[in-house]
C-alpha cells in the first residue's frame, strides 16, 4: 500500500473517531494507521486503485488538520508517495516499519517534524526531506540510495542511521549545519556536494567508498580527519575549506581534482602512495603542511604546493615534471628529493619562488635539491635546472 498526495474520490472520508484508521471507501481492506492528535480536528480521505512498480495494491490518504504522529503499527503501508505529506507543518514523529520506498518531496517542509523511523526502507527520493529544518533523528538501516537534496537544509539533523546507504547523491545532505557525526559503512559513491556547508561535522566513516565527487566536503570547518582506504578518485574542492582538517589518509587513491585541499591552513600529514598527479593549487595555502607520501606521482602542477610553509623536505621516486610556481612560499623547503631514473623536466624557475631555493635569507642557507648520481652532471647544465645548479646533491 501506498500513502500518498491529496486525493479525494467516492463518499465523505471518515472523521477522527477516538482509535484513529483510515479506511478505503472502495478496496476491502483497512489500513490501521494510529495517530495521537493534538486535537480531534482530523479527516482522512482515501481510495484504492492499481499497481506501482509491482508493488501490488496501494492506498492514498490525504491527511488534515494537527497530527502529531503517524505510526503505522500493522506494517501495511509499503510506499510513501511523492509529495505525501509536503509542508505539512504540524507532522512531528513518523514511524512506517514496512515502508520500502519514499517518494520525492515526501515530507520534504515539514517544519515540525522531529524523527522519522523507516526500518525496512530501501529508497529515499529526492528532496524528500528538504528543508525539515527541526528534524533531528532519521533511522533508515536498510535504505541503499539517497536521493538528489533528500536532507538539504536540515540544519537540525543530529542523528543519522543509513548502515546500507551506497549511493549518495549530489547535495544529499548540503548544509546539515548540526550534523557532527556520519558513518556509512556501505556507502561507495558519494557525489558533489553531499555534505558541503555541515560546518559542524567532525567525525566521518567511509571504510569502502570509491568515489568523492567535487565539493563532497567542501567548507566542513570542523572536519579533522579523514581516511578513504578504499577511494580511487577524489574531485575537485571536495575538501576545500577543511581549515580544521589534519590529516588525509587515502592509500588507494589514483585520481584527484583541482583544489582539494586548498586554504586547509591545519593540515600537517597527507598520505597518497598510489597517486600519480598532485594537480593545480591542491594544497595552496596549507600552511601546516609538513609530511607528505608520494611513491607514485609523475608530474606536479601549478601552485600545488603554493603557501605550504612548513613544508621543509620532500621525495619523489618517479617523479618527471613540474609546472610553474608548485612551491611557491615554501619558505621552509630545505630538501628536495628527485629519485626519478630519468631527469625531471622544470616549467620555470619560478617554480621555487620565494623559498630557499632561490632565496637563502630565509633559513640562513641555499636549500639542496638530491638526485640520483647518474643524472647529477645533467641537471646542472639541463634548461632552467641550471639557475639550480649550486643546489645540487648527488645521492647513490
Amino acid at each position: 500500500m501506498i500513502i500518498g498526495n491529496p486525493l479525494m474520490v467516492g463518499k465523505d472520508p471518515p472523521h477522527y473517531n477516538g482509535s484513529y484508521s483510515i479506511s478505503p471507501t472502495t478496496a476491502e481492506q483497512v489500513l490501521p494507521v494510529q495517530g495521537k492528535l493534538m486535537d480531534e480536528n482530523l479527516v482522512i480521505g482515501s481510495y484504492s486503485a492499481g499497481t506501482v512498480d509491482g508493488m501490488g495494491s496501494y492506498l492514498k490518504a490525504w491527511v488534515e488538520g494537527n497530527l502529531e504522529e503517524l505510526i503505522d503499527e500493522s506494517g501495511l503501508i509499503s510506499q510513501i508517495a511523492d509529495y505525501a505529506f509536503y509542508s505539512y507543518g504540524q507532522l512531528y514523529k513518523a514511524s512506517f516499519p514496512a515502508a520500502i520506498n519514499i517518494g520525492a518531496y515526501a515530507f520534504a517542509c515539514c517544519s515540525g517534524l522531529r524523527r522519522i523511523y523507516a526500518s525496512n526502507a530501501t529508497r529515499i527520493g529526492d528532496r524528500a526531506f528538504i528543508s525539515c529544518t527541526n528534524l533531528k533523528e532519521v533511522s533508515m538501516p536498510e535504505v541503499g540510495t539517497v536521493g538528489n537534496y533528500a536532507f538539504y537544509q536540515c540544519y537540525s539533523l543530529e542523528s543519522v542511521v543509513l548502515t546500507k546507504a551506497n549511493m549518495i547523491y549530489p547535495f544529499a545532505f548540503n548544509l546539515c549545519s548540526n550534523l557532527n557525526r556520519i558513518s556509512l559503512p556501505s556507502a561507495t559513491y558519494l557525489y558533489s556536494c553531499a555534505f558541503s556547508g555541515c560546518i559542524h561535522l567532525s567525525d566521518v566513516s567511509l571504510p569502502i567508498c570509491r568515489v568523492v565527487e567535487y565539493n563532497a566536503f567542501y567548507s566542513c570547518t570542523e572536519l579533522t580527519s579523514i581516511s578513504l582506504p578504499e577511494a580511487l578518485s577524489v574531485g575537485n574542492n571536495a575538501f576545500y575549506g577543511c581549515t580544521n582538517l589534519r590529516e588525509a589518509y587515502m592509500p588507494s587513491l589514483v585520481i584527484i581534482g583541482t583544489s582539494v585541499f586548498q586554504g586547509d591552513i591545519a593540515l600537517r600529514s597527507v598520505y597518497m602512495p598510489r597517486l600519480s598527479i598532485v594537480q593545480q593549487y591542491m594544497f595552496n595555502g596549507c600552511a601546516n603542511l609538513e609530511n607528505v607520501t608520494f611513491d607514485a606521482v609523475s608530474a606536479i602542477y601549478s601552485y600545488a604546493f603554493s603557501g605550504c610553509s612548513k613544508l621543509a623536505s620532500v621525495t619523489f621516486p618517479v617523479l618527471s615534471f613540474i609546472s610553474t610556481y608548485a612551491f611557491m612560499n615554501c619558505i621552509a623547503l630545505t630538501s628536495l628529493y628527485l629519485l626519478s631514473t630519468s631527469r625531471v623536466s622544470l616549467m620555470y624557475s619560478s617554480v621555487f619562488q620565494n623559498t630557499p631555493m632561490l632565496n637563502s635569507g630565509l633559513t640562513g642557507s641555499f636549500g639542496s635539491i638530491y638526485v640520483p648520481s647518474s643524472l647529477y652532471d645533467s641537471y646542472l647544465s639541463y634548461g632552467y635546472w641550471s639557475w639550480f645548479a649550486s643546489r645540487f646533491v648527488a645521492i647513490t
